[in-house]
């Protein structure tokens, strides 16, 4: 795993007790993604799902889906206790595997999901290209993630390099069955409780800098007592693979 993997991974374990708590915006986008997802397909023998982070998402997923097999993945080994505990249904199985390392031994997959996760990929095209070979005949992928336009307010995090809903587009070409967006707002009553948040959820590792905002929630960004208000522009995807994907 490489170095920037394993900052990712410490950033989520630190997170895994709060995870829960601060997580709204991600629960939010993956109850969208499914229902987005429902009208397409309610049925999938063989599922993945990539960074399922504590199985919040996987357990509604698994709901709202009939499946014979459910793989829910994630890199991150504290996050995955409370998966195991919540992800008891017949057929479910948790892993910890880290999903750029995946590859076309893998099998098929009649779904492919991943909810506010691919973000984190070192490889993005490399691994969407994986994916779309990993699906079966009929498979579909479907996933969320943060786009440009995500936390414009905290100049230290929109430098995540945030791909835009048009890249995401061309990546997909003409495998695409559906794209849309939208804007997640969240209130916070002042910058420095966004940012806390932020960390309390796992996602404040600061891509190309190697470093979190550990040291930043004491200089850089100061408490103050204003509301402050948080933007998260969410891209949804689901992808087909097509007669000659």
């Amino acid at each position: 795993m490489d170095l920037s993997k394993l900052h990712i991974r410490r950033c989520f374990n630190k997170a895994a007790i709060t995870y829960d708590l601060h997580s709204r915006i991600q629960q939010q986008a993956g109850q969208t993604l499914i229902s987005l997802l429902e009208n397409i397909t309610q049925q999938a023998d063989r599922i993945i799902d990539l960074g399922c982070g504590t199985g919040l998402t996987s357990e509604h997923l698994a709901r709202k889906m009939h499946f014979k097999q459910f793989y829910a993945i994630d890199i991150a080994d504290q996050l995955l206790i409370k998966a195991r505990q919540r992800l008891r249904y017949p057929g479910m199985n948790v892993y910890e595997r880290d999903f750029d390392t995946l590859n076309i031994t893998d099998g098929c997959y009649d779904l492919i999901f991943s909810n506010m996760s691919l973000q984190w990929s070192n490889q993005i095209e490399q691994t969407l290209a994986v994916l779309m070979r990993l699906l079966s005949a009929n498979g579909l992928l479907a996933f969320s993630l943060p786009l440009t336009g995500t936390f414009n307010e905290l100049p230290a995090l929109s430098r995540n390099h945030f791909l835009s809903f048009e890249k995401m587009c061309r990546l997909l070409g003409c495998n695409l069955l559906l794209a849309k967006t939208e804007n997640k707002r969240i209130d916070f009553e002042s910058q420095y409780a966004a940012l806390t948040s932020i960390k309390a959820s796992g996602a404040n590792y600061v891509s190309g800098r190697d470093q979190t905002l550990h040291s930043g929630l004491s200089t850089e960004f100061r408490p103050v007592t204003s509301t402050f208000t948080l933007t998260y522009h969410i891209g949804y995807f689901i992808a087909g693979k097509t007669s000659h994907g």
